[in-house]
């Protein structure tokens, strides 16, 4: 039971960590997919817009109004280009500017009022006017970062100017959206020479929002100062976003700003939680198993081994603590391991017995030995004595022969006259 618990233990551990790994790498693979869309829908939009910049460049009115720098001209041109954009196709706010070949603006469709602003800051502008060669790049303006397609327009081999479809990322914000992905774009703060209308705008660090469509809460989670190191590197998670950062460059590869996403952290992690759901209700079907087995092995072990061994020890019990029976035997109903034990403490009792029984027996004939001894030993006491009274008698007989034997040892040293009246007394 013990085992079958450390085992679940060591398996929910392992799996924990296997879990952390998989999250890791989830949260890398979900990186990676955020930069893939943004990317994809990045080129996509590139291509549209250099695509559509084209159409106007190439289009034979415009190059004869700018040439002839016929302003009203160019201006109804482009009103018809925005009409037929608007009933057409998703763009709903399309925006065309002219520049010609001075690097001023010549007309933009958004306001036909404004116009001769030099845009010699704008390093795409001269990147066209040197190489004639069209290209699409993100680029600081008075509107914030915005998308550029820019073809050169030319008439027999004179550079006229440039054409310019250019858009904000509003398109982009509606698709990942729609893949339930946030997303912001910042500009950096030394563009707000440029990008003027943007100083009241939400600050991040040194970034200032470049966009109005906005969801409010990822833009507070991002506000809160986030860590924009760690979002570019490995991304941040939490319980609310999984956030990315990546760098928003120019066609040259200069840094202009981040562009920001996030995805829920529920929904980074769903894939996680039904697959450690998985894991985890397989571990707890394993584990019942477990359970229900050690179960089983305990009330095995219990019939078959406890019980038995306790019938012996009940009966050593009674040997130790009883009258010491020795003819009692332990009930042996098994051929295994335990009833071996049983049959060979019965044979062993049985030897007990047999030896205590040879000793009695032993003690019983000993004690009679030892009667038998005491009545020989009394019986040699009385001859002792008899022959002490004959030792007496004999050293009193030995005391009155020794007295006599002076006496006449006495009368030997006498004189002869004394003899003589000894003599005749004797006779009388």
């Amino acid at each position: 039971a013990v085992s079958s618990v450390v085992a679940s233990v060591v398996i929910y551990i392992f799996v924990g960590a296997q879990l952390d790994a998989m999250k890791n790498t989830e949260l890398l693979k979900t990186k990676k997919l955020l930069s893939d869309v943004l990317d994809n829908d990045l080129n996509a939009k590139k291509d549209t817009w250099l695509s559509n910049a084209l159409q106007i460049a190439f289009n034979k009115n415009i190059i004869d109004a700018l040439d002839a720098g016929d302003r009203g001209e160019m201006v109804e041109i482009l009103k018809h280009y925005g009409k037929t954009f608007k009933e057409n196709t998703n763009f709903k706010n399309v925006e065309i500017h002219i520049i010609d070949s001075e690097l001023t603006s010549f007309v933009k469709s958004w306001d036909s009022s404004s116009h001769g602003e030099n845009l010699n800051y704008s390093e795409a502008y001269k990147e066209i006017k040197k190489t004639q060669k069209a290209l699409v790049t993100m680029e600081p303006s008075s509107k914030g970062l915005r998308l550029k397609g820019l073809f050169p327009i030319l008439k027999e081999g004179r550079f006229l100017g440039i054409a310019n479809f250019e858009g904000g990322l509003n398109s982009i914000k509606i698709n990942l959206k729609s893949r339930d992905i946030e997303f912001l774009y910042f500009i950096d703060e030394k563009y707000l020479g440029i990008a003027k209308n943007l100083a009241s705008q939400p600050r991040f660090k040194t970034f200032y929002l470049s966009q109005d469509n906005v969801d409010k809460d990822f833009l507070d989670y991002v506000l809160k100062d986030i860590d924009l190191e760690q979002a570019q590197k490995n991304g941040i998670f939490d319980k609310h976003y999984f956030t990315a950062a990546f760098p928003v460059e120019d066609f040259s590869g200069r840094p202009l700003g981040f562009f920001i996403l996030g995805k829920k952290g529920s929904l980074v992690t769903e894939t996680i939680h039904a697959s450690a759901m998985t894991i985890y209700q397989v571990i707890a079907i394993v584990s019942a198993i477990m359970l229900v087995l050690a179960v089983c092995i305990i009330a095995i072990i219990n019939i078959y081994v406890t019980r038995p061994l306790s019938g012996i020890v009940e009966g050593l019990r009674d040997i130790a603590q009883g009258e010491g029976d020795l003819t009692a035997v332990i009930k042996v109903d098994s051929k295994d391991e335990i009833g071996k034990l049983g049959q060979w403490f019965n044979v062993f009792i049985k030897k007990l017995n047999g030896i205590i029984l040879d000793v009695v027996e032993n003690t019983r004939t000993l004690g009679a030995a030892s009667g038998e001894l005491s009545n020989a030993s009394e019986q040699m006491t009385l001859s002792a004595g008899q022959v002490s009274d004959q030792a007496a008698n004999v050293a009193g007989a030995s005391e009155e022969m020794s007295a006599n034997m002076h006496s006449i040892a006495a009368q030997w040293n006498r004189p002869p006259l004394m003899w003589l009246k000894w003599l005749r007394q004797r006779k009388k």
